[in-house]
This record gives C-alpha cells, sequence and structure tokens, in this order.
C-alpha cells in the first residue's frame, strides 16, 4: 500500500495479515486546502473513523512505521472530538493544546517556534522600556530551566531591571510580579521543550 491513495479510510479492524502491509506515505480521504484543514479543526469526529484509524495505527506499529504509527494516532484522536471527548472535559482541551502547539508530536518547528514567541513577549513583560538585552537575558534563564545551574547572574539582571534593595550585604529588587511572571514562564517552557524533544524522540524513535 506504499504511496497509495485512498479515498475512504480502510477498515481493517477485523483483519488479519501474516505481515503487516507497508504503509508508506499513504494518503487518505482528499487533499483538503487550508481553509478546509481550519474548518476541519472544529468538525465533530466520527467513532466508526476512530475504530479504523486505531487499526491502522496497530498495522504501523507492527511494521515498525512510526510516522505512520503517529499520523494515524493524531487522527484517532481528532475522530473521537466532541463526540467522546466533548468540551467539558479534560482530554478535549489536551488534545486542542497539543495538536497546536506541536501537532499530535509530528512537529519539530511549533514548539520551538512558540517557546521564542513566549520568550520575547515575557522580556518585553520583564523589561518594558528598560534595555531590551538584559530583559531578554533574564527571559533566557527563566525559560531554559537548564540555565538554573548558572544562575549566579539573575541578582545583576534583576538589579540592572530593579534596582538595589541593599549593598551590604548585595541584594537587588524582585517585585512579586516578576517572580509570578518568572514561574509562568518556566511552567510553559518546561511543557513546549518537553513537546520538542517528544517531538525528536518520535522523528527518530529514541527510546
Amino acid at each position: 500500500m506504499t504511496d497509495a491513495q485512498l479515498l475512504e479510510v480502510p477498515d481493517f479492524q477485523q483483519a488479519t495479515f501474516v505481515e503487516a502491509p507497508r504503509l508508506d506515505n499513504v494518503k487518505i480521504g482528499p487533499q483538503l486546502s487550508r481553509w478546509d484543514k481550519l474548518k476541519a479543526f472544529f468538525t465533530k469526529g466520527d467513532l466508526e473513523k476512530e475504530g479504523r484509524w486505531r487499526a491502522l495505527k496497530r498495522l504501523a506499529e507492527q511494521g515498525k512505521d512510526h510516522v505512520s504509527e503517529r499520523r494515524f494516532f493524531k487522527e484517532e484522536v481528532l475522530a473521537r472530538r466532541r463526540i467522546t471527548d466533548k468540551w467539558c472535559h479534560a482530554p478535549f482541551w489536551f488534545g486542542i493544546f497539543y495538536q497546536l502547539l506541536s501537532n499530535f508530536g509530528l512537529s519539530l518547528s511549533r514548539p520551538l517556534i512558540a517557546w521564542f514567541i513566549v520568550l520575547l513577549g515575557f522580556a518585553y513583560a520583564y523589561g518594558g522600556d528598560e534595555p531590551w538585552q538584559t530583559a531578554f537575558l533574564l527571559s533566557l534563564h527563566k525559560g531554559l530551566p537548564a540555565l538554573s545551574s548558572f544562575s549566579g547572574g539573575l541578582p545583576g539582571l534583576y538589579a540592572r531591571l530593579y534596582g538595589v534593595a541593599s549593598c551590604d550585604p548585595f541584594q537587588p529588587t524582585v517585585p512579586d510580579s516578576v517572580v509570578v511572571l518568572g514561574i509562568i514562564q518556566t511552567l510553559f517552557s518546561v511543557v513546549l521543550i518537553f513537546l520538542f524533544l517528544l517531538a525528536v524522540r518520535n522523528h527518530f524513535r529514541i527510546r
């Protein structure tokens, strides 16, 4: 079935194969324009297709076709949207964010772009009209948790942005709002970095 173009989702729910078929680059359904894809984002799912996508995912898993496995998992989740996963349920919103931020673990660029936008947004929130380099460095410290081991420069960044509360001992002024913003940015950044690493794992099947 490599490179096959199918108009409907095939039903392999009760099918048995001696060896899993190849599903490389299989295209299922009509090719959609960007507008149609946007409308499909809000379209109600189909539980019958959910089972079909799950069967395809199982075949891809058996054939060690990890890219197709992730694609079919995406369609399986979309088939449950607004039916099993209703708007008042947590899985609905987790699915929305997972789709937007990483295309269900298929996109390397989406979480990186989102992380950089968060980085710039919080840099502006920290700095306002202050020198942007200092605010950017502070945002970079909060956006990369790995830099916490190099936090010796943070007091200097705080002092340049917000002043000094005490000189002996040296203690910079850190507004409460900045502390809260730092916590929020770190949480967002951890999620986005995790999604990026998950996409790397999915693409290269790192265990």
